[in-house]
């Protein structure tokens, strides 16, 4: 199995063949939760993650993906990590442009892997929903059920 030598921005531009886009908020935003996504998707890329305004957020990947970075992150994919991006696309497609989706599936993930871990799938659940609709953030609770309902299909709340 050979590995190829990657960036964060190449990552991206594997989605959906585009140039990362970094002059808007939305398109930040976007790129930090889709690779934040990816590592919870599976996909072992080496960034840290933490709470930050709009969720989880990593410096790091704000460096790396724009070019600020003296020396960026090299990611080295195997076949089976391409096998997974192109899988991980398959399931988010439908949101990978939208920003607030990606914003609220982030911060579940990562709600419920550093908060709520060790509590019974129906209290976390309220309680997700009570931190993204009414305490932490600000979105319809409607939304958030899709949300959580999306990534429990897919098997991404575990």
């Amino acid at each position: 199995m050979v590995a190829i030598r990657k960036s964060v921005a190449d990552v991206l531009k594997s989605l959906d063949g585009r140039e990362v886009l970094v002059d808007e908020f939305d398109d930040r935003l976007k790129n930090q939760k889709i690779i934040y996504l990816l590592q919870e998707y599976g996909l072992d890329l080496g960034y840290t993650y933490n709470w930050y305004l709009y969720g989880p957020y990593c410096k790091e990947v704000t460096k790396d993906a724009y070019g600020h970075s003296v020396e960026p992150k090299a990611i080295l994919l195997s076949d089976l990590d391409k096998k997974k991006i192109k899988k991980f696309k398959q399931i988010f497609e439908p949101n990978l442009n939208d920003p607030k989706w990606l914003e609220v599936a982030a911060s579940l993930m990562y709600l419920w892997k550093k908060k709520y871990s060790r509590q019974s799938l129906s209290v976390i659940k309220d309680n997700l929903v009570d931190d993204m609709a009414f305490g932490l953030k600000h979105f319809h609770p409607h939304f958030v059920i899709d949300v959580i309902d999306k990534l429990e299909k897919e098997c991404l709340l575990k």
